[in-house]
């Protein structure tokens, strides 16, 4: 008895311990993957903002919407827009966004303090990179001034890739408490058995035999 509880108090200990590394190590892993995703969506949308700032420099917003559609066949982007300085979208490769405002929330956020924003939402990344009003924007967007947020272009990617690795490391780290569990069973059992058939033989040797022995020799006084 003394044996086996010391055995499964070391074996819950090491279960225990071992999950525990586990899970460290799956949620660490999680991360990783996360941040790898936001350097591949930052990148991209460095990429097309790049493109994108050159066709509006020109001015060539037939050219602008032309190219966002081209770039919409990206693996994993959902949605290229653009607003203008009301939040208001006037070029997207959504159809139904169109003519549609950004939430209350993104204009505070994007007109009030024009710096690119970025979040994860349900199956998606977002970012949203406001234009601020240059000298040279004057002349064009006559009704503003120079600071002021002319539009925000927005992109969202799908998430997909993410939430696949992520539910790998799930997998893995259910299938390791699973296999550790089973283990633990079996080993726990065979030492039951172990434990079992020693109790049997001692009792056998210090018992059973000894017994028998005084048995024999009584009947043999007996018989004398």
């Amino acid at each position: 008895t003394g044996l086996l509880t010391v055995y499964l108090g070391s074996s819950l200990f090491q279960r225990y311990s071992n999950l525990a590394v586990i899970d460290g190590f799956s949620q660490q892993c999680k991360a990783k993957e996360l941040e790898r995703h936001w350097q591949w969506v930052e990148c991209v949308q460095s990429a097309i903002e790049t493109s994108l700032k050159k066709i509006m420099a020109m001015g060539d917003m037939d050219l602008f919407a032309q190219t966002i559609h081209e770039q919409a066949s990206l693996p994993g982007l959902q949605e290229v827009s653009l607003t203008d300085y009301k939040g208001h979208i006037a070029y997207s490769t959504v159809p139904e966004r169109l003519h549609k405002d950004l939430s209350d929330e993104l204009k505070a956020k994007l007109f009030t303090r024009p710096a690119t924003f970025k979040r994860q939402t349900t199956n998606s990344f977002e970012i949203y990179k406001p234009f601020v009003a240059e000298k040279v924007c004057i002349d064009c967007h006559t009704e503003r001034h120079q600071g002021d947020v002319i539009g925000v272009l927005s992109l969202r990617f799908s998430d997909e890739a993410l939430r696949t690795a992520q539910q790998s490391w799930d997998v893995f780290h259910d299938d390791f408490g699973r296999k550790n569990a089973a283990l633990a069973a079996v080993t726990t059992v065979l030492l039951l058995i172990i434990i079992g058939v020693l109790v049997g033989v001692c009792m056998q040797y210090l018992l059973v035999i000894p017994l028998r022995r005084t048995a024999a020799v009584i009947d043999r006084k007996s018989v004398v």
